[in-house]
């Protein structure tokens, strides 16, 4: 079963339906009459957890119950016993098994939240033109449009005329040449400030009024490349730390929290304290990790577009905007290798002082 989950969400497929009345479970959202297949899967995902711990609780409260009238029959407490250790064993199982598939993929983790799903790779041939199109009305609606609607299949740096008009997109793969697309929309020009993701396996998103760039690229399903380095010193220099995300991470599009990725070949003297004994003397050092402004530099070794993104859990929601992106290659990169050297002093202006906690890497045919 377990590797069952770990291939179904790990392929990349077209959305198909089934019309069920779902139950609902806590603390997720409520799953449509017509799900996609990844949206399916992780709900049986979810299920699977919450029946085996209500299954492990229920056997923990049988086992007490025979442990307490256990002195009035004493063939209980041996039943107990065995209760209590096949719901202890059930539990260690699962929390094995969550911990495995929620670190192979992080989308079941948090980021799921944010609607970060799969490309499909096939399904009828489309009637339009494939691209992004973009539409000044909600609902990808035409109605009373001055202007023609055409497909976007290359980044735009400037909306100009257009800016803080879109209302709605959507966008639209060519499955016989095997063109596929992603898009991300930012509030200020040149692929920077509040951004929004478009999902490309809606019919249409509506959003609200903001973009002024937008992020267009081909996606790949088989992306080429050594993998995207971040690095602790400017100019790539390994001396004060790496970390690495292989090419092997990014397909089907690679999120991580910077908080939980850590720098290797640290110095001894740049590493931080985990630990402190009694006397005030650290026991125990530990690498700085991604986030708060440690990463200096930047590498894509391959074509593959990378966004830091800050995400507010207090006022974001999981549609988007999203409160700051900034997008590698950025366009003044002529080898479109990555910065050599990032300016958070930036970024801070235009967050509140806040810094990305989030890195996501995109596997596209061209960078």
């Amino acid at each position: 079963m377990l590797i069952f989950f770990l291939f179904s969400f790990g392929f990349i497929c077209f959305a198909q339906t089934l019309e069920i009345d779902y139950p609902h479970i806590p603390n997720e959202d409520v799953l449509s009459t017509r799900p996609s297949i990844p949206q399916y899967f992780k709900y049986l995902f979810s299920l699977g957890m919450w029946l085996g711990f209500a299954a492990a609780f229920i056997s923990l409260v049988i086992a007490g119950i025979f442990y307490l009238i256990s002195p009035a029959k004493p063939a209980f407490k041996a039943k107990a016993k065995d209760r209590l250790s096949g719901a202890v064993l059930g539990l260690v199982f699962l929390l094995i098994i969550y911990a495995v598939v929620t670190t192979i993929n992080p989308e079941l983790k948090f980021f799921r939240d944010l609607g970060m799903e799969n490309i499909p790779e096939q399904t009828l041939k489309p009637v339009v033109s494939s691209g992004v199109y973009f539409y000044y009305k909600q609902n990808c609606s035409e109605q009373d449009s001055k202007e023609k609607v055409l497909p976007y299949i290359y980044s735009v740096d400037s909306f100009n005329q257009s800016r803080n008009k879109i209302e709605s997109a959507k966008i639209v793969h060519d499955f016989e040449r095997e063109f596929f697309y992603i898009a991300i929309l930012y509030d200020l020009d040149n692929f920077q400030g509040k951004c929004k993701y478009i999902n490309p396996t809606v019919e249409c998103e509506s959003m609200p009024a903001f973009a002024d760039s937008a992020s267009i690229y081909r996606y790949s399903h088989n992306p080429s490349g050594n993998g995207v380095w971040f690095y602790r010193k400017s100019f790539y220099d390994e001396s004060g730390g790496w970390y690495k995300v292989d090419n092997d991470k990014i397909k089907n599009t690679y999120v991580g929290d910077l908080e939980e990725l850590e720098f290797n070949d640290v110095p001894e003297e740049d590493k931080i304290c985990a630990k402190w004994n009694p006397a005030g003397e650290c026991d125990k050092t530990t690498p700085p990790n991604l986030a708060e402004g440690n990463i200096s530099s930047i590498l894509i070794d391959g074509d593959y577009f990378v966004l830091l993104v800050y995400f507010d859990p207090k006022k974001d929601t999981k549609e988007g905007p999203w409160s700051f992106c900034q997008a590698f290659p950025t366009i003044d990169d002529i080898n479109k290798e990555g910065p050599k050297q990032i300016k958070w002093e930036y970024i801070m202006e235009q967050t509140n002082g806040n810094l990305p906690n989030f890195v996501i890497i995109f596997p596209v045919e061209k960078k």
